[in-house]
């Protein structure tokens, strides 16, 4: 008996290969989340610094406060700016998770037709070759039962 083929295993590869590539974009996406998430904790941290800085301070130039409440604003812009990448990109986050759950889907889908195949071609294998052990085993008894034939006449 030949070998076990699955004829659709390279549209398999394929879908595996496209699961895998959906796969890589969302970690794409989750280290884009994560990068926005330390730039903010960055811009407050440094916000919260200079903020408590003015305050151990004695006394305060105008300039600075001036300087100060100008950076608290830009920094408060930025928050607000990357709040809303956040949320884009955890949009984006879901409707590619939606992505990779329909490419593993389709990518399972071949894969059990495969495991199926390989059960039914399994099966064909140890049938024929139970088959063939038994007419090995008549083939067998029937010489030897001709050997006892002519050994008594």
């Amino acid at each position: 008996m030949k070998r076990f083929e699955f004829r659709l295993e390279r549209v398999r590869k394929w879908r595996q290969d496209q699961a895998d590539l959906e796969d890589l974009r969302l970690e794409q996406l989750y280290t884009e989340l994560r990068a926005i998430e330390t730039k903010r904790k960055e811009i407050e941290s440094e916000a919260d610094r200079c903020r408590r800085s003015v305050l151990t301070q004695a006394t305060v130039m105008a300039e600075e406060l001036a300087s100060i409440e100008s950076f608290r604003s830009w920094a408060e812009g930025q928050v607000r700016r990357l709040g809303e990448r956040q949320r884009e990109t955890e949009l984006q986050v879901q409707k590619q998770r939606q992505r990779v759950i329909e490419a593993h889907r389709r990518f399972q889908l071949l894969d059990g037709l495969k495991d199926k195949g390989l059960v039914d071609w399994t099966s064909q294998r140890d049938k024929e070759q139970e088959e063939l052990a038994a007419e090995l085993y008549l083939a067998k008894r029937n010489r030897d039962a001709g050997i006892r034939s002519r050994a008594e006449d």
